[in-house]
């Protein structure tokens, strides 16, 4: 379904547990669709925050879909 015009409709419900639980955590964060962005102050903070996935989408997080990078 990706490029349709269902897939950041379906993205944004599958993901909306997500925004809770970072809500919840205080982490601060940008989410489009299914691109999300997750501000960390180091990197100590960054390696925490992808060593523990939220929720159910500890199943569907691999080391292939997430990237860091240095701002």
């Amino acid at each position: 379904m990706q490029g349709g015009p269902l897939s950041p409709l379906l993205a944004n419900i599958y993901l909306d547990e997500l925004d809770k639980e970072l809500e919840a955590r205080h982490h601060r964060f940008v989410r489009y669709a299914d691109d999300l962005i997750i501000l960390c102050r180091s990197r100590r903070a960054r390696s925490g925050r992808l060593n523990e996935p939220p929720g159910s989408l500890r199943s569907g997080c691999s080391s292939r879909s997430i990237r860091t990078s240095r701002a």
